[in-house]
């Protein structure tokens, strides 16, 4: 009977161990609060910033949007680019033979002022990934997407991944914090590093056809 109540008791603890193992998740933008809703831009527009604020990571979403004429080939047919953010989706949308890049960073004020997020993502090093749910990307044209962690000695760690389609209906691609590389070194992250991040930017640009049509539901982090 003694026997029996340990394994009971051991059981109870294991239940108690793995309950408070389970996932957590910081939400950096479901892009429900500060919408933004633009005019299609030509190519010759040059790079148009806008930030709102509202509820997503730091409480500023700066968005850098370019648009591109694809050179080849070189005749133009008068398309444009658009993204929208509105009802909870970061929507894209460019048009024939037009190729854009959209860099959303978190930790900006509306000045452009540096307001650094203090995220301290030192304990999510081993298992953590950062993640874009993708509502959808409707065109059979590769998307690049880019993440990168800045600290506040201005190192730059980063991690790139290709969306290459046809991708029916929602998915979500995951970027682990582990196999993301500093620009000027090229080593991974160590939890020194990670232990205050300043600011963080995404990058979602054209895989080189141009023509993207793609909606990101929600940006996050999750780890154990």
């Amino acid at each position: 009977m003694m026997k029996l109540a340990a394994h009971m008791i051991t059981g109870i603890i294991l239940v108690g161990m793995i309950h408070t193992t389970k996932a957590q998740t910081i939400l950096i933008d479901n892009f429900d609060t500060g919408p933004q809703v633009i005019s299609p831009r030509d190519p010759s527009s040059g790079t148009g910033t806008r930030v709102q604020t509202g509820s997503m990571l730091g409480g500023f979403r700066q968005v850098k949007h370019i648009v591109q004429q694809l050179p080849s080939p070189p005749t133009s047919l008068g398309r444009k680019g658009v993204y929208n953010i509105i009802g909870g989706h970061l929507i894209v949308e460019d048009g024939v033979r037009v190729a854009s890049r959209l860099e959303v960073s978190y930790g900006f004020d509306k000045e452009d002022n540096l307001i650094p997020l203090n995220l301290d993502l030192s304990n999510a090093l081993a298992n953590g990934k950062m993640k874009l749910h993708f509502h959808s990307l409707d065109m059979i044209n590769q998307v690049d997407a880019i993440i990168q962690l800045v600290t506040p000695s201005r190192e730059i760690f980063q991690l790139s991944k290709p969306i290459t389609p046809p991708v029916a209906g929602s998915f979500t691609i995951a970027f682990p914090l582990s196999a993301f590389r500093s620009g000027s070194q090229g080593k991974p992250p160590t939890k020194n590093d990670l232990k205050s991040i300043d600011y963080i930017t995404l990058i979602l640009q054209d895989g080189g056809n141009g023509g993207n049509d793609f909606a990101i539901d929600v940006f996050d982090i999750s780890f154990n």
